[in-house]
């Protein structure tokens, strides 16, 4: 997640070693996620410069549209819209696998169904 305006939101896609140089944003050191974030940076090359912290993605959000770093969200979060921010797919596919389970018979019961609907909704191409 980036800012609008250059140099990489005109780009459908980047690698992350492309915003090795910018400020960054990071979920707060005792975050789950953080890690993720840390070692797709790693594995691009690069140690993030993390100058702000985050508690959840639409702080990130706001904080990226203010001009304030770049982010790696994952495409299962859904940041308030209309922002000035653009989402800009990352080369080299970084990701977690996300798993779930249900009682036998619980994945025809609505909620259980929608719950696990949804994430195959928003990242299609993530979920098998």
């Amino acid at each position: 997640m980036v800012p609008e305006g250059p140099p990489l939101a005109g780009r459908e896609r980047a690698g992350l070693e492309e915003a090795a140089r910018e400020p960054w944003i990071a979920p707060v050191p005792e975050s789950p996620c953080r890690p993720h974030v840390m070692s797709a940076c790693g594995a691009a090359g690069f140690t993030p410069d993390v100058v702000h912290h985050a508690l959840d993605w639409n702080v990130t959000a706001h904080l990226v549209a203010h001009g304030l770093g770049v982010a790696l969200i994952p495409r299962l979060a859904q940041p308030t819209p209309h922002l000035p921010i653009t989402r800009v797919r990352c080369t080299g596919n970084p990701h977690r696998k996300l798993l779930t389970c249900t009682r036998g018979g619980g994945h025809a019961r609505p909620a259980v169904e929608a719950a696990l609907r949804e994430p195959r909704e928003l990242a299609p191409t993530a979920v098998a």
